[in-house]
C-alpha cells in the first residue's frame, strides 16, 4: 500500500506496540494519518517525493529551463511541443541541452515557444520505497535499476510525525480510539504543526525555487 513515503507495515511497526502490530483495527486510521503527513511534507518541501515512472507534466513554452516536480530524476523520455490549435504534439526532445538529475533541473538554452504554446515532458523521478505489504504477492518489490531509495532521515521524519499524530489522537480518545478517529474527516494536514525535529530533518529536502 502506497502511503506516500512507505507502506502500512512500515507505519505499524514503528507506531504500534509489538503486541498489537498484527491487529487491523487501526489500519484505516494509520493510512489516513500517514498519507496526509506525506502530502504535508510534499507541500512544505515544494516537491513530490514518491517515485513515478513515465509521469507527464505540462508547462508553458516561454521558459529556458524547467524543474521537475519529482527528483532526482532517472530518465527524460520525451519532450513535446504543442504549438497549434490541433492535437498534434511535436517531439522536441533534442531541445534538452543540459540537465542535473539531482535537483531536477533541465536547461533548454532558449525559449521553446510563445506563452500560448505548451510543452509536455515525460520522465521518471522521485524516491523509491516499498509500496507492497509483506502479505502481497511479489513482495519485496525489485528495486528499479537507476532509482534512488528514499533517504533514511526523510523516512524517519515521516514515521516520527506519524507516531506523534497517532499518540495525540490516542490521548484525546482513550477508549474506542479506532471508531472515533475513523469518524473524523477534518484532519487538517494543511495546518499541521510539524515537530521541530521533523521540520529540521526535512528542511534539507526543501526546494525554494518555484516551478
Amino acid at each position: 500500500m502506497d502511503l506516500g513515503l512507505g507502506n502500512l507495515a512500515d507505519v505499524k511497526n514503528f507506531v504500534l506496540p509489538e503486541a498489537i502490530v498484527a491487529d487491523t483495527q487501526y489500519d484505516s486510521v494509520l493510512q489516513t494519518i500517514a498519507s496526509g503527513i506525506a502530502e504535508r511534507f510534499n507541500k512544505y518541501c515544494n516537491r513530490k517525493f514518491a517515485r513515478v515512472a513515465g509521469e507527464q507534466v505540462t508547462f508553458d513554452a516561454q521558459r529556458t529551463f524547467y524543474l521537475t516536480p519529482r527528483f532526482p530524476f532517472e530518465t527524460l523520455t520525451k519532450l513535446e511541443l504543442h504549438a497549434t490549435t490541433t492535437d498534434v504534439w511535436d517531439d522536441i526532445t533534442t531541445a534538452i541541452v543540459q540537465s542535473d538529475p539531482a535537483i531536477g533541473w533541465i536547461y533548454f538554452g532558449c525559449f521553446l515557444g510563445d506563452p500560448i504554446c505548451l510543452v509536455r515532458l515525460t520522465y521518471t523521478g522521485g524516491f523509491f520505497y516499498e509500496t507492497k505489504e509483506p502479505t502481497d504477492e511479489g513482495y519485496p518489490t525489485a528495486v528499479p535499476a537507476g532509482s534512488t531509495p528514499v533517504p533514511p532521515d526523510l523516512k524517519g521524519a515521516w514515521l516520527m510525525q506519524c507516531l506523534h499524530e497517532f499518540q495525540c489522537k490516542d490521548r484525546l480518545l482513550p477508549t474506542g480510539l479506532a471508531d472515533a478517529v475513523k469518524s473524523r474527516t477534518d484532519l487538517r494536514f494543511e495546518q499541521m504543526q510539524l515537530l521541530p525535529e521533523v521540520q529540521n530533518a526535512i528542511s534539507q529536502f526543501r526546494r525554494y525555487q518555484i516551478v
